[in-house]
């Protein structure tokens, strides 16, 4: 009886874990966020492409006194995700405005129709997105 138990238990702990790791991926710079041209040929269901605009000034980045990377312009980012609807690859897009900047960001499949997305860089700012993408519309919210 007690192995009984004990073999039960494993298996229902064994269960329990079904979350996927997170995975990162770096955000790619542009010059025009606005025309990204993505082939649908080139990309997989579930595949997630972050992009941000290229800054004008760079000069202009600086360093706060609590060694937070501020920026005195915004720095644009739209966040990418792919996903079968109907049979078909589609993308979905969101545009987000920052006054940080980021080069890697994690994400998570929540479901087959949204991504959570959390940015990160080496001064410790943090900032998590989530998006939505079904029926051609595309929806954004943020923590």
């Amino acid at each position: 009886m007690k192995i009984l138990f004990q073999v039960m238990v494993l298996f229902l702990l064994s269960n329990c874990n079904h979350s996927k790791p997170q995975e990162t991926i770096t955000i790619q710079e542009i010059e025009e966020i606005l025309e990204i041209d993505l082939n649908l040929d080139q990309f997989q269901d579930k595949d997630v492409r972050i992009f941000k605009r290229k800054l004008a000034n760079p000069e202009n980045v600086m360093f706060n006194t609590n060694a937070e990377h501020q920026n005195n312009q915004p720095i644009f980012y739209c966040l990418v995700m792919f996903r079968i609807e109907d049979g078909q690859l589609k993308d979905y897009r969101a545009f987000v405005k920052s006054t940080f900047t980021y080069e890697k960001v994690n994400f998570e499949w929540i479901n087959d129709s949204t991504v959570t997305f959390n940015f990160k860089n080496k001064f410790h700012e943090h900032e998590i997105y989530t998006v939505s993408g079904y029926g051609g519309t595309t929806k954004l919210t943020w923590l």
